[in-house]
């Protein structure tokens, strides 16, 4: 099924073998192909021998090694020179939303928390302002419907992150981890358990991406809209 809906993306003949669908293209020059995959809001995932064929006994050892997703892109052949390629989180409850941005060519993490009566229209004038290619949402939470249709209308890929994963006391612990912290303090995220999950969502939609890979991630940013001219 997969060749039967990737062949008309990547132009190229759909085969069989034994009555099995099948289309390839060449693998040293696969980038421009896995480019028009995730143009079309598809993620690639990317398997390879995990050891030597001339010492393998039987079938070689193949794995899935990484996961690339049009927020998650690292590679300069991939990647346009002229805009950021952000992968954004948002987390929200009926308080507010938290807001949570990876660049990963750069390692670039950007948190932010945004409240009261107007905080989802200043939410998406964050979004249009940093032209994500992939926003996170919780899975079947009630914003998402209408979030992801919009999202889509921008261009926008979505993808989704069970809510458990958008735990706040999860979320910390992750970070926690990934910084090698004993605490977050310092890292501006007091007080703010909408941030701070969003964060967390977003390393760990990284982090299954990479497969074991380490995340490219510096340290984690928070800012607040007011302190710049919107």
């Amino acid at each position: 099924e997969d060749a039967r809906q990737a062949a008309p993306i990547l132009e190229v003949a759909l085969t069989h073998r034994q009555d099995v669908p099948m289309c390839g293209v060449p693998a040293h020059s696969v980038d421009p192909y896995i480019a028009k995959l995730l143009k079309a809001g598809l993620r690639v995932a990317i398997a390879d021998q995990l050891e030597d064929p001339a010492l393998a006994k039987g079938l070689v050892k193949r794995n899935v090694v990484r996961v690339m997703t049009a927020g998650t892109l690292q590679e300069d052949t991939l990647l346009s020179a002229k805009r950021c390629n952000f992968l954004v989180a948002i987390a929200t409850d009926a308080g507010g939303v938290g807001l949570a941005a990876i660049e990963c060519s750069t390692g670039e993490f950007l948190a932010t928390e945004l409240t009261g009566h107007e905080s989802m229209t200043r939410t998406w004038d964050e979004i249009v302002r940093l032209s994500p290619s992939e926003v996170i949402l919780p899975l079947g939470s009630p914003e998402s419907g209408p979030w992801t249709d919009k999202l889509k209308t921008l261009g926008i890929a979505v993808s989704s992150l069970s809510p458990e994963d958008f735990s706040a006391p999860i979320a910390e612990e992750r970070l926690k981890i990934l910084f090698g912290a004993a605490s977050l303090r310092g890292f501006g995220l007091e007080n703010k358990s909408r941030a701070l999950s969003a964060a967390g969502a977003a390393v760990r939609y990284l982090e299954n991406t990479q497969c074991g890979r380490p995340t490219p991630l510096r340290a984690l940013r928070t800012y607040e809209l007011e302190d710049s001219l919107q």
